[in-house]
C-alpha cells in the first residue's frame, strides 16, 4: 500500500536533478508545495493538460528557484510566462505524449496524478487523466492526489494500488475549463456544420463555444450519431440527455464547473487512453467520421493556424492534426474547421499566415465552415480553394482575399 503523506512531505522528497511530471489531471497540492521550496537545483517540471481556468500550480512553479517548467499547452494565465521565456513550450502532439510521456534520461522520474479514492486493489485514474497508465509505467516514483470530487466511472481506467508510492489527500475542487457562451456568429457556424452532416455520423465533439452550440443543435436535431473525441466537455451533456448518441468516447472529460463531475458519475461515457482515442490508424477506419476542430486563422490555401496569434503561443498542438488527418482519409469522412469569420474585427480567413505556426496542413482540410457558409476544399485547385474561402469570409474581408488569389 502507498504511504499516506501531506503534499508538503511528498514535495520534500523531490531531489535535485529530478524530472517531475504533472499529469493532464493537473494535481495541484504537490505542485504548490514544490513551488514553496527554495533549495532545489536542476529540477524539471513537465506539465501536460489543457487550458484550465486556473493556471496553478504552474504559475507558482515558474517563479521557483532551481525549477524549469515545460508545457505543451499555453492556457490562460500561462501565455505571458511562455512569451517571456519563464515557461518553456514544447510543441508536441497529444498522441506523441500519450505514447511516450516521459523523455528518456538518467533523471529520476517523479509522476504526480489526480485521481479518485481507491477501490479495493485498483487506483482509479479519474476522468482527467489522458495517459496515466503510460506515466505510471514510466515512473520511478508515483504520487496520487486523491479526491472524492472525481467520480469512479463504470469501466474506468485504473492502475494497481501497489504501483502508487505516495498518496496525498487533495484539497479543493478539481480543475475546470473557462465557461463559454456562444455568440450569434458561433451559433450560425454550428448550424452550418450540423446541416451538412452525413447520416449516422461519428463526430468529434470537443470543447469551446462552437462545440457547445454544436452539441445543443445535435441534440435538438435528434438524429442518431456516435461521439469519438479526445477531450469531452459540456458539449456532450445535451447529446447524452437527448439519447441520440449510441456511444460517447474520449480520453478525458472536464467541465466548466464542479457539477459536471456529478453528472459524469452516471453518464454513459467511455474513457480510453489517448494512445487509443488519438490513433490515426484507428480513426481512419471509422465510417462517416467527421472531425470538427477550431482555428485561430486559415489562409487562402487552407492551411490552419490553431496555436499562435501574431506569432505568440496561445494554445498547443493538441490532437487536431491526428483527427484531421484521419477524418480526411476515413470512409466517407470529412475533416472540418469550424470557426467564425472574424475574431472581433480581426479577419480569421487571411491571404497568408505570415509567421503563424501551421498546425494542420492544407491537404488534411476538407471544409472550412463559418457563419457565412461552407468552403469545400477537398480536391480543389489552389485558385478554387481561395475563391471558396473568400465566399465564407466576412463580406468586408472578401475583396482583399480575392485580390490576393489573383497575385
Amino acid at each position: 500500500m502507498p504511504e499516506q503523506h501531506d503534499a508538503t512531505a511528498v514535495a520534500g522528497r523531490v531531489r535535485d536533478g529530478d524530472h517531475v511530471v504533472l499529469d493532464t489531471s493537473r494535481p495541484r497540492g504537490v505542485g504548490r508545495a514544490l513551488a514553496a521550496r527554495d533549495d532545489l537545483q536542476d529540477v524539471t517540471v513537465t506539465a501536460y493538460g489543457f487550458p484550465y481556468d486556473d493556471p496553478a500550480p504552474l504559475d507558482a512553479l515558474a517563479d521557483a528557484p532551481g525549477v524549469t517548467v515545460r508545457v505543451s499547452m499555453a492556457g490562460p494565465g500561462l501565455r505571458d510566462l511562455v512569451a517571456a521565456g519563464e515557461i518553456e513550450f514544447v510543441p508536441r502532439t497529444f498522441l506523441a505524449a500519450a505514447r511516450a510521456p516521459v523523455r528518456p534520461s538518467d533523471d529520476r522520474r517523479v509522476v504526480a496524478l489526480l485521481g479518485s479514492p481507491p477501490a479495493g486493489e485498483a487506483q482509479p485514474l479519474g476522468p482527467l487523466s489522458a495517459y496515466g497508465e503510460a506515466l505510471v509505467a514510466a515512473a520511478d516514483v508515483v504520487v496520487v492526489e486523491r479526491t472524492p470530487a472525481l467520480p469512479v466511472l463504470d469501466g474506468g481506467r485504473t492502475v494497481p494500488v501497489g504501483a502508487v508510492d505516495h498518496a496525498v489527500e487533495a484539497a479543493g475542487p478539481p480543475p475546470t475549463l473557462p465557461s463559454v457562451t456562444p455568440t450569434g456568429a458561433e451559433r450560425e457556424t454550428a448550424a452550418n456544420v450540423v446541416a451538412a452532416l452525413p447520416d449516422r455520423p461519428t463526430v468529434q465533439l470537443g470543447v469551446g463555444s462552437v462545440p457547445t452550440e454544436l452539441g445543443r443543435r445535435l441534440a435538438e436535431a435528434g438524429d442518431p450519431l456516435t461521439i469519438h473525441s479526445g477531450l469531452l466537455g459540456e458539449s456532450v451533456r445535451p447529446v447524452v440527455a437527448a439519447g441520440v448518441a449510441g456511444t460517447v468516447r474520449g480520453c478525458m472529460a472536464v467541465g466548466e464547473d464542479p457539477s459536471f463531475y456529478d453528472w459524469l458519475a452516471d453518464a454513459p461515457v467511455e474513457l480510453r487512453p489517448a494512445s487509443v482515442t488519438h490513433d490515426p490508424g484507428h480513426l481512419a477506419t471509422l465510417d462517416r467520421f467527421v472531425a470538427v476542430n477550431g482555428a485561430l486563422s486559415v489562409d487562402r490555401r487552407g492551411q490552419v493556424a490553431a496555436e499562435t496569434i501574431d506569432g505568440r503561443q496561445v494554445s498547443g498542438v493538441g490532437g487536431q492534426s491526428a483527427f484531421m488527418a484521419a477524418a480526411s482519409q476515413a470512409p466517407d469522412g470529412r475533416a472540418v474547421i469550424a470557426m467564425t469569420a472574424r475574431a472581433g474585427t480581426t479577419p480569421k480567413i487571411v491571404p497568408s499566415l505570415d509567421g503563424e505556426v501551421v498546425t494542420t496542413p492544407r491537404h488534411f482540410v476538407d471544409e472550412v465552415v463559418t457563419e457565412f457558409g461552407r468552403a469545400r476544399l477537398g480536391d480543389r485547385s489552389a485558385g478554387e480553394r481561395a475563391a471558396a474561402l473568400a465566399r465564407v469570409a466576412h463580406p468586408e474581408d472578401r475583396p482583399a482575399l480575392r485580390e490576393s488569389a489573383r497575385s
